[in-house]
């Protein structure tokens, strides 16, 4: 998403622990329950769903934790998806990922993308490395994997080249310009490949080789190579997520789902309804079914969401759009969206989900839906 990244960093740094897991608004609450008042989902791998290797022995749950309440049985399931967007290596990252874990699989999910940052030092530069302070070591990464079937979610790994470098310049991932554009695959494809082992290697289900490298995406040579080599040590499906402004990519054949994060622009009255919203995506639904029928393969919505701000869906990619607080907006964007795309792809990943949640959701104008009306939009979406 153009200029967001910097401004998720920012934001990761101004929200603190959310204490509890419980949610209660209009008299209605979404809560993790003890497991004996749930199904108990075997792991996805043993359910038929595309995996990587052999999977680890069953763990029983532990008393009160939250478990999928329909684990997906095949790898062409709908992908019912929450992103969890994580930074750094915090003492408490196991039990935090035990909360928002506990937390996505009370609304329904099924499955749930990990999102972590890698960086370059600048738009030009050819360098692509992860970051001791603020990519989560591979132990803090296996450990959200481990919680995450234990609960049995099927699980998507998603390395994303943060922005933070690239705003000073005026860019973002979609239009960085490397100096040596085969050098800058070369150490890319090389980062890609280790998390792709480290993915293999934790039994993760899907692996996103990139996100919205809109001005690197002709590169379909390099870019198949890449899938083919990811392949070579990876056994699980693999995908890519296409911006929402170019969702053609030349190297779709070789993936096993085209993913799309999906921020139309939807033309809509400042507070328009969930009907009128759900009108406004009508010009857009095409083009999803378009890339769909041009491929062959299975679209998947691998980011949709918007800001708790007034108007927000007319450019939900925007961090801050400075209209106002309205949670009522962001929830009617996520009714309208669910009953606009949920039966036209793959699966919908909302975005986002953090470690850190906003203390006061109810004042927070940002993406996160943790503890606002719109969570409870994604429960009835799911369900």
């Amino acid at each position: 998403m153009y200029g967001l990244w910097r401004s998720r960093v920012a934001r990761l740094c101004l929200t603190a622990a959310f204490a509890g897991l419980s949610l209660v608004m209009a008299g209605w609450a979404v809560f993790a329950g003890p497991a004996s008042a749930r199904q108990v989902g075997t792991r996805a791998n043993d359910s038929g769903v595309a995996s990587s290797g052999s999977p680890p022995t069953m763990q029983r749950p532990d008393p009160g934790m939250a478990t999928v309440l329909n684990p997906r049985r095949s790898a062409s399931a709908f992908q019912a998806g929450v992103t969890v967007l994580a930074f750094g290596n915090d003492p408490d990252f196991a039990a935090k990922s035990r909360a928002v874990l506990d937390r996505i699989a009370s609304l329904g999910a099924d499955t749930v993308s990990l999102a972590f940052p890698l960086f370059q030092s600048s738009w030009t530069s050819t360098d692509v490395h992860s970051d001791t302070a603020q990519t989560p070591s591979d132990t803090m990464i296996a450990t959200f994997v481990r919680e995450a079937h234990r609960r049995g979610f099927t699980v998507m790994l998603r390395p994303l080249l943060d922005e933070a470098t690239l705003q000073p310049a005026g860019k973002w991932r979609g239009t960085i310009s490397p100096s040596d554009a085969n050098a800058w695959f070369a150490n890319y494809g090389a980062a890609i490949n280790r998390y792709a082992s480290l993915a293999q290697a934790n039994h993760v289900e899907i692996f996103d080789i990139g996100t919205e490298l809109v001005s690197l995406e002709g590169a379909t040579s390099q870019w198949s190579a890449l899938v083919g080599s990811v392949r070579g040590v990876y056994h699980g499906q693999v995908t890519y997520s296409a911006n929402w402004s170019q969702p053609f990519v030349g190297f779709a054949s070789a993936l096993d789902f085209v993913g799309i994060d999906a921020f139309f622009p939807l033309d809509a009255p400042t507070d328009a309804s969930a009907d009128q919203l759900g009108r406004a995506w009508q010009q857009w639904l095409p083009q999803l079914d378009q890339v769909g029928r041009h491929v062959g393969k299975p679209v998947v919505v691998t980011e949709l969401g918007t800001t708790s701000e007034t108007a927000s869906f007319r450019e939900p990619w925007v961090w801050k759009h400075d209209t106002g607080l309205s949670l009522d907006a962001q929830t009617r964007y996520y009714a309208a969206s669910c009953r606009a795309l949920k039966s036209r792809v793959g699966g919908i990943y909302w975005w986002d989900f953090l470690l850190d949640p906003p203390t006061t959701p109810s004042t927070d104008p940002g993406f996160v839906p943790e503890g606002k009306p719109a969570e409870l939009q994604i429960a009835s979406c799911f369900r």
